[in-house]
């Protein structure tokens, strides 16, 4: 990295580790402290690039960060609510079908009963209307019967 302008060279003070180096000007707070830029200031994020490729400050991209993560968050606590409603709907839509399914399945059955219902009821009629036939035959037959047994008694009282 190049010197920043306004940075001053001085005399080889001890750095952290020991070792003497030629110290600068921190470009940000002027302070002698450390190469281009003082721990004071790395710690707040209060540096840049110093070659001038991007003069936005370190702890201003730090909040814009911040601020993009938690819009991600937002979008993303908006998309999982969008996705959970789409659920709830296709599973309201497949019980609606399944529903209306079922009601066809009813309405069929019931018209098989009903059908059912109707022949039996002819059957029965039929039944019905036969089994009068056949008493009125049988009334006739023992009328008949009644007829000829009076004959015979009145026979058998004339021999």
């Amino acid at each position: 990295p190049t010197v920043a302008e306004g940075a001053y060279p001085s005399e080889a003070e001890a750095g952290a580790e020991g070792l003497y180096v030629a110290v600068e000007r921190c470009p940000l707070c002027n302070s002698t402290r450390r190469r281009l830029t003082c721990a004071k200031c790395v710690r707040s994020g209060d540096f840049v690039f110093f070659d001038g490729r991007d003069s936005e400050r370190f702890s201003e991209k730090k909040e814009r960060l911040k601020h993009l993560r938690k819009k991600q968050h937002e979008f993303q606590s908006q998309l999982l609510k969008a996705i959970e409603g789409k659920q709830i709907a296709d599973q309201l839509r497949w019980k609606i079908m399944s529903c209306k399914m079922r009601i066809e399945q009813l309405k069929q059955t019931i018209c098989k009963e009903n059908e059912e219902i109707a022949k039996n009821s002819e059957w029965l009629l039929r039944i019905k209307d036969e089994n009068q036939k056949l008493y009125r035959r049988a009334q006739r037959h023992q009328d008949k019967k009644e007829k000829i047994q009076r004959h015979n008694r009145r026979l058998g009282e004339l021999v």
